[in-house]
């Protein structure tokens, strides 16, 4: 459109035009959303999906402004049309609405689905007459649908009852509400047999797979039982149902557990078994048979209850005469037992007499539901005991008898075999004895016959048989007593008993030693010892041995200090020799021993030896008388031991005579030890040792040399070079006359060789060169105090001191005088303080020639221990770096010359350094400036080892310019800080003074 306007002279009419705009814009349709993201579950009713108008890049900012429509429809997938969901295919109608929603129905089959997930799809796609510009978005759309159904399946009944040798029929069934088809696919379980009261002998299998087959509401299996025909009580057993590690989740188990109780229906039958006798005494087995079924190596497995009874016959279980025990208990037969034994008691009543016989009755036990399958065919079973009773005829007498005892009273006893009873023979009858000889003859008993006659009932009869003393030793003897039955006798009455009897012979000889004592000295060469018979007593009639022997007491017959040779030997004595005799030599060794020793001869019985051989007087003592002599004294009469290097002496006694033998006195001796000083002090010079009578010193028994030690005591003392105690030995409470002194005294010399020392008591003293009072203490010690007067030499030493004389000390030289007992003299030697700040510094000291006024023996034992001390010099003051110099300079002067010094802080004297130091120099604008002088950003200046200035300059600039008075800062600061290096005046003003002229 144009407007009316003029614009330079231009006339614009007002008028207009159409203008067409061509739209190319393009929508898209496409679906979101709903359960294009999730999944549907089949019970859910409706999958839900948006169709939505997007650009080409999915954002829902497009519009449409006129109405279209969009053809939808449905794909299966896995999952079926009609069966899983509702086919759709139609138009969806669009106006200015951005999205539409789109339902598709759900079916739910109440089935457990082949597959979990099941799909379809959803596509898209144009109606007819839609503008080109309106794009369905083709791509397919999958839709989930979840199946949650649920298949319960159980075992048919929780519990049943089965009899043995029977097929067991288990199924597995759906236990949901009524389907065709529960699960469309197979699937398995696993059926497991598991034993409560069963055995792998009762049924099978223990474990089995079962397929559930596809749409199937139930599958079964069968389970053999078995028939162990042996008799038992009822068991159980239980299957249970189990998922397989690969079970789809949807099938659940709901009865698991099914208990099976399997019903025995085995008999068994007890019956007794012979024999059914038994001797008297002796116990009568009863034996039960328990017989089942042949198929069945145990007849039951469980444990079986019986009750047994007996019932006398002509036997009875009562009164003191009874011929068994009776029974009335409950027995138990063990699991698969076929047969079984029980005693019972009969009883031997010594009587000879008939058979007699008793009952047992078996019934019933307490079996649980066990006893109408036990069958008890016989009850009642007669049991016969046997009288197997025989009298026996036994002698009783002693086995030895003593000769004197003049009679042998023999006894014969009648008794039942097996038991003893009052009455064992009920009729008389007669028995000889008879007596043989074995080792005696007609002098020694009567060997008459005897006959013995019992009554009825008679248990014992007894009889004399005489013995004779002939008074004779001898060995000894035996004779037989053996029995004969009188003719005819019963067979029931045994008379085969014999004994053997010993007379002893009690008649005695004896023997003694012929003296109690015998004395013989030690240089005889032998002696003879007898033993004798006694004339009281009997005669021997025999030889017979006896031993005799040595045994040592005191004296001994063994090692160097044998005494005698030691023997022994057999003596025999006969009715003929009534004394015999054994030699024994004695040894002369030559030693001191006790002056009477003894040893003993013995006499004993040897295994042959006859009792009656009496041992009255059996040992004599030997006394051996010592003649030997012996003298000891000390090994040296003189000792020398040195004070300082011995800390002992060591004395030695030993025995002088007989010097040719190893042990010259065989028992210990004791001395007394007496010390007495000559020139020296007990117990400063030596620890007396204290061997007195309470407590003497051993000497042991055949050492022919024994030693004690004296304790030296070194007294640290310059005394007499020589000292010197006795030592004296005495027995304690007398050596004898078989033992004397040769050399009983012995001298103990003490060499005394201490020596004074003199030194510094320090090795170093420490001296602070400006605090100290310029002076250090310096002593020598003498050690040990001497008892005389002397001096020594003091002086301090250029040579090797690192202080400078004059500068840092004053040189000292002087004597120091020890005084008698005096231990310690001191001097002062002076200190310089220079102002010079220094390292460490050291003077040497040493000490000199001693002159003493001692005596001449003891003049040379003070003397110096060659050592040396010093003097550490500190330098603990604190120098001072100070700016000095003009503090004023005229402008025209070109340059100014600042200077640095250094000083102490109190006396403001000059000082140094031992060694070189720098400063760092700078300057400060004030009112001056760069064009009046020069400035110094920094500039080092170094302080020369023992100088104490140090100077720079600065340039002054002429400006020639009419002006104030102006002003800088020199300042100064310490490079390397150092503790006693410190700042004094560190900065200063410099003023140029204006010259010039107007």
């Amino acid at each position: 459109m144009l407007r009316r306007d003029t614009v330079d002279g231009i006339n614009i009419e007002p008028s207009e035009a159409s203008v067409g705009i061509y739209d190319s814009d393009v929508a898209y349709v496409r679906i979101v959303g709903g359960s294009r993201d999730l999944p549907v579950n089949e019970g859910d009713g409706y999958a839900r999906l948006f169709l939505a108008v997007t650009d080409e890049f999915g954002s829902m900012t497009c519009r449409v402004q006129f109405d279209f429509t969009v053809a939808v429809y449905t794909e299966a997938g896995t999952a079926t049309i009609n069966i899983d969901y509702d086919h759709i295919s139609r138009n969806i109608q669009f106006s200015t609405d951005l999205s539409v929603l789109v339902k598709i129905r759900i079916i739910d089959d109440d089935t457990v689905d082949r597959y979990r997930e099941e799909t379809f799809q959803v596509i898209l796609q144009n109606t007819p007459g839609v503008t080109q510009r309106i794009k369905p978005v083709r791509t397919p759309v999958t839709v989930v649908i979840r199946d949650n159904d649920v298949a319960t399946f159980g075992l048919e009944r929780a519990s049943c009852k089965v009899d043995e040798a029977v097929t067991l029929t288990v199924c597995v069934v759906f236990r949901g509400m009524e389907r065709d088809c529960p699960v469309e696919f197979p699937f398995d379980l696993r059926l497991e047999a598991r034993a409560v009261t069963t055995t792998s002998a009762d049924h099978d299998p223990n474990v089995t797979d079962i397929t559930i087959g596809e749409c199937s509401r139930s599958e079964c299996t069968n389970i053999t039982v078995y028939d162990d025909s042996s008799l038992e009580l009822d068991e159980t057993f239980y299957i249970s149902l189990l998922k397989l590690p690969n079970h789809d989740g949807r099938i659940r188990l709901d009865i698991v557990k099914k208990t099976v109780t399997i019903e025995d229906n085995d008999h068994i039958s007890i019956i007794f078994k012979d024999p059914a006798i038994s001797v008297e005494g002796f116990p009568i087995q009863v034996c039960l048979l328990i017989e089942g079924s042949p198929r069945s190596d145990c007849p039951s497995l469980v444990a079986i209850q019986v009750r047994l009874r007996t019932q006398d016959g002509t036997a009875t279980s009562r009164g003191s005469r009874r011929d068994y025990v009776a029974v009335s208990r409950t027995l138990t037969i063990p699991v698969c037992a076929k047969e079984f034994r029980y005693n019972i008691s009969t009883i031997d009543d010594g009587t000879v007499e008939n058979h007699e016989y008793f009952n047992v009755t078996l019934t019933h036990g307490s079996n649980r539901d066990l006893n109408e399958r036990i069958n008890i065919p016989t009850p009642t079973k007669r049991y016969e005991i046997l009288d197997d009773d025989m009298a026996v005829v036994e002698i009783s007498a002693p086995t030895n008898v003593l000769e004197n005892a003049r009679i042998l009273r023999v006894c014969l006893n009648v008794r039942m075999l097996g038991n003893r009873r009052f009455c064992p023979v009920a009729f008389e009858f007669t028995v000889y004895i008879v007596k043989e000889d074995v080792t005696t003859d007609a002098a020694d008993y009567d060997k008459s016959r005897v006959d013995v006659t019992f009554r009825p009932c008679d248990a014992r009869e007894c009889v004399d048989v005489p013995i004779i003393d002939d008074c004779s030793l001898e060995r000894d003897e035996n004779f037989t007593i053996s029995l004969e039955p009188e003719v005819g006798l019963t067979n029931r009455i045994i008379t085969n008993d014999s004994l053997t009897v010993t007379i002893e012979n009690d008649d005695n000889t004896f023997i003694e030693m012929e003296h109690a004592v015998y004395k013989v000295f030690e240089n005889a060469t032998q002696i003879d010892v007898c033993a004798v018979i006694r004339p009281a007593g009997c005669k021997p009639s025999i030889d017979f041995p006896v031993r005799i022997f040595t045994v040592p007491d005191s004296a001994e017959a063994t090692g160097l200090s044998a005494d005698f040779v030691s023997a022994e030997t057999n003596l025999i004595f006969s009715s003929s020799v009534n004394k015999a005799c054994i030699t024994i030599d004695i040894l002369d060794n030559i030693q001191v021993e006790h002056l009477e020793e003894s040893f003993y001869v013995t006499l004993e019985r040897l295994p042959n030896t006859p009792d009656g051989v009496m041992l009255r007087r059996d040992e004599a003592e030997v006394i051996i008388v010592d003649d030997d002599k012996a003298e000891l004294g000390f090994v040296m009469l003189a000792y020398t031991v040195n004070e300082e290097d011995d800390d002992k002496v060591e004395i030695c006694v030993d025995v002088k005579s007989p010097d040719t033998i190893e042990c010259p006195v065989v028992y210990p001796l004791e001395f007394i030890v007496t010390v007495n000083d000559n020139t020296t002090t007990k117990g400063e010079d030596y620890v007396d040792p204290g061997y007195d009578e309470d407590d003497p010193f051993r000497y042991d028994a055949c050492a022919r040399e024994n030693c004690f030690t004296i304790d030296i005591l070194n007294d640290n003392k310059v005394e007499d070079m020589t000292e010197q105690f006795d030592v004296t030995l005495e027995f304690s409470g007398g050596g004898g006359t078989a033992v004397t002194f040769q050399q009983d005294t012995a001298t103990v010399t003490i060499i005394d060789e201490d020596v004074a020392m003199v030194s510094f008591t320090k090795t170093l003293y420490i001296v602070d060169e400006g605090v100290d009072s310029g002076k250090v203490r310096v002593c020598a010690e003498v050690v040990p105090p001497v008892d005389f007067d002397f001096s020594v030499n003091f002086t301090t030493k250029e040579e090797g001191s690192t202080a400078v004389v004059d500068e840092d000390y004053t040189a000292t030289k002087a004597t120091l005088q020890f005084s008698a007992g005096s231990d310690e003299e001191c001097i002062d030697v002076p200190i310089l303080d220079d102002c010079i700040l220094e390292e460490l510094e050291f003077i040497k000291l040493e000490l000199g020639n001693i002159d003493n006024n001692g005596p001449e023996d003891k003049k040379s034992r003070v003397k110096t221990d060659g050592g040396d001390s010093k003097v550490k010099i500190t330098d603990e003051q604190t120098i001072y770096v100070s700016l000095d110099g003009p503090r004023i300079v005229r402008e025209d002067a070109g340059t100014v010359q600042i200077c640095v010094i250094i000083q102490d802080d109190d006396e403001r004297r000059p000082c140094s350094r031992d060694t070189d130091f720098d400063i760092t120099f700078f300057t400060v604008f004030d009112s001056a400036d760069g064009e009046d002088f020069v400035a110094v950003d920094s500039r080092q200046l170094t302080f020369q080892a023992f100088h104490n200035r140090v100077c720079t300059s600065v340039t002054i600039n002429d400006d020639e310019m009419l002006e104030q008075t102006e002003s800088f800062k020199a300042k100064i600061n310490i490079t390397h800080p150092h503790s006693h290096i410190a700042l004094g005046t560190s900065s200063v003003e410099i003023s140029i003074v204006n010259d010039d002229g107007e």
